[in-house]
């Protein structure tokens, strides 16, 4: 707790969610209810992710510098993005083909980092942000889970340049299929989009 007694907060960027400036450098920190925790039953779903984001080293991921907590709240501080999300890019910004290129091969990189190491996580627009060195950061850390088979992202990743190229949020039903819940694009696949898509992606598909 001593760490956090001698951080500055510099900015509100959400519910609980501070930019401050702690050891000369900015971080996130994230405020988390110990009792909205209980109250919805997820408090090992929260020690999970914690531990697992704590121990990950890949630098398209964002960082967990370190947490702790009091009586009544966990303080989760982590890799402040200064760039703002790859959403928000797209909405008023311009992203050219070196940049989408860039952005693919990252997220390939952070498909493999997962299966070597037995990690599922969604790879989605709203949760990539971009660094003061303009390199993507993964940070829906909350959802990750073990997996012990790989699993292939590249639909996901695909989805995620389409985006990207069309300037547009792609929409998603939600279908059972093998008793599962399976998330699919609510989006006309034409094959003009097909061939821009897969363009960026031949080279990274084995």
């Amino acid at each position: 707790m001593e760490q956090i007694k001698n951080m500055k907060v510099l900015e509100q960027l959400g519910n609980n969610c501070y930019r401050i400036l702690i050891q000369n450098q900015q971080a996130q920190l994230d405020v988390i209810s110990k009792r909205m925790v209980l109250a919805n039953k997820s408090y090992l779903q929260l020690r999970k992710w914690i531990e697992i984001q704590y121990h990950i080293n890949h630098p398209n991921v964002q960082k967990l510098y370190f947490y702790c907590h009091d009586s009544d709240h966990v303080y989760v501080v982590r890799e402040y993005m200064p760039k703002g999300s790859l959403l928000n890019w797209i909405k008023y910004g311009d992203i050219d083909e070196e940049l989408l290129n860039s952005i693919a091969n990252q997220l390939f990189s952070v498909q493999q980092y997962l299966n070597e190491n037995q990690l599922y996580l969604d790879l989605l627009i709203e949760n990539i942000f971009f660094d003061e060195n303009n390199r993507i950061k993964i940070s829906n850390l909350e959802e990750i889970e073990h997996k012990s088979k790989k699993v292939n992202n590249t639909q996901q990743i695909g989805l995620i340049l389409y985006e990207c190229i069309f300037k547009r949020k792609c929409r998603f039903d939600y279908v059972m299929q093998n008793d599962q819940v399976i998330r699919q694009p609510r989006v006309l696949i034409t094959q003009e989009i097909k061939d821009s898509v897969l363009k960026l992606l031949q080279e990274y598909i084995k």
